[in-house]
């Protein structure tokens, strides 16, 4: 991910440097969590538990972000001027925009532990 990230940093493209720097925000969101997860998943399992399932949902919306960033990619790089290709690239910067931004909202609530039970008083 990181070598489509610098690939994506180094077009001229404003549309790839800007999804390039989305994906970088997912990746950094991504090692986050999942350094929260296995520091508290050994000494503290509730909390890794009420946050895996963010986890797997934060971890599929910046993989599926890595592949169509890939896809965008070749299709600049083979100057690809297809109806195809031109739909390819602008469905990753739609993703990169709309699927995941958004997404990275997730990190609280996988980060958050159980904090948000014991203090709702809800179990």
């Amino acid at each position: 991910m990181a070598t489509t990230i610098g690939l994506l940093n180094q077009t001229q493209d404003s549309d790839l440097k800007n999804l390039g720097a989305n994906l970088k925000a997912g990746h950094d969101a991504l090692k986050v969590c999942f350094d929260y997860m296995l520091t508290h998943g050994k000494t503290d399992a509730p909390a890794a538990y009420f946050g895996s399932v963010p986890l797997l949902m934060l971890a599929g919306h910046v993989l599926g972000g890595w592949m169509m960033a890939r896809a965008a990619l070749i299709c600049h790089e083979t100057e690809n001027k297809t109806s195809f290709a031109l739909q390819k690239r602008a469905s990753a910067y739609f993703y990169g925009q709309h699927v995941l931004l958004p997404a990275l909202g997730l990190v609280a609530a996988i980060t958050a532990g159980r904090q948000g039970i014991e203090t709702g008083g809800a179990f």
